[in-house]
């Protein structure tokens, strides 16, 4: 696949911590969708590309989003409900966007999508009701949990990161998420280089 005929749309795109590492990694961001209008302003003061404001919970926005000419998404959907830190009541409202999220996908078809969330999302009834209608609609998944310290974040925070293909095989792109590893955590004071 071309990185180059990617248009991707960020959904649930908060400040632009997505979009701004598929930037930095030179691909193209057509556009993004938040539903916080101080995320919102943030978003509009660092990026060129526009920032809708929709709830991606509301199906009558999906054809508006489909018609953006996207054929790859990347989102966070909201993991409050998820989070070690939060209450885990993933009936709370919040963990409802993630399976919003998975029908979406369903519903545009891009070629390709990239999910984010906490570490325990796999351990969730939501994470079960996902990964099935993403299978169920022919996409092939690499998932992994990785720390973000070992990808040159100087913070120890576990992510979870599903990727989407509508062609190859489950588990195709895990030598690629495993590239560029560190040997050892990077450390406030590694990124500031202090000694």
């Amino acid at each position: 696949m071309n990185i180059d005929s990617l248009q991707i749309l960020d959904l649930f795109a908060g400040c632009g911590g997505m979009s701004l590492g598929f930037t930095n990694a030179k691909f193209n961001i057509i556009g993004a969708v938040d539903k916080w209008q101080p995320a919102i302003n943030i978003y509009r003061k660092n990026f060129a590309h526009p920032i809708y404001d929709l709830d991606i919970g509301d199906k009558a926005n999906w054809e508006f989003l489909k018609q953006t000419g996207c054929n790859a998404i990347i989102a966070s959907p909201p993991c409050q409900d998820f989070s070690a830190a939060g209450a885990r009541n993933e009936d709370d409202g919040c963990g409802d966007l993630s399976i919003k999220f998975a029908e979406l996908i369903e519903y545009i078809k891009p070629s390709i999508f990239v999910m984010e969330n906490v570490e325990r999302y796999q351990k969730s009834k939501k994470y079960k009701q996902v990964i099935e209608i993403f299978k169920n609609n022919k996409y092939e998944l690499t998932e992994k949990v990785f720390n973000a310290a070992y990808y040159a974040v100087p913070q120890n925070r576990m992510r979870y990161i599903c990727v989407g293909m509508l062609v190859g095989a489950d588990h195709e792109l895990l030598p690629y998420l495993n590239t560029g590893l560190s040997s050892k955590p990077m450390t406030v004071r590694d990124y500031f280089g202090i000694v």
